[in-house]
């Protein structure tokens, strides 16, 4: 970060950079971003009420998070570290 000679940058797409901060550590993911309300270990239970059938609204309110995060756990946008290991 602090040596940025020629050949220590690299030319990449928005989605490149982030996936090198992410490889490198420099952004908060899961339960360290500060936002953050739900922890690991409750992931595999999220999936586990969604797969047996509960409605995101209630799996929802059981974690006092919005139905919206439900869903972006549902579909695999958010909380993928924890998707790879089950």
């Amino acid at each position: 970060k602090t040596n940025n000679t020629r050949k220590n940058l690299a030319w990449g797409t928005q989605r490149e950079n982030f996936a090198d901060r992410i490889k490198n550590g420099l952004v908060k993911l899961g339960e360290n971003h500060y936002r953050a309300k739900l922890k690991e270990e409750q992931i595999p239970l999220v999936r586990k009420l969604l797969a047996a059938g509960e409605t995101e609204r209630s799996v929802a309110a059981r974690f006092g998070v919005s139905k919206g995060t439900i869903r972006a756990i549902k579909i695999g946008k958010t909380w993928k570290t924890s998707l790879q290991r089950n």
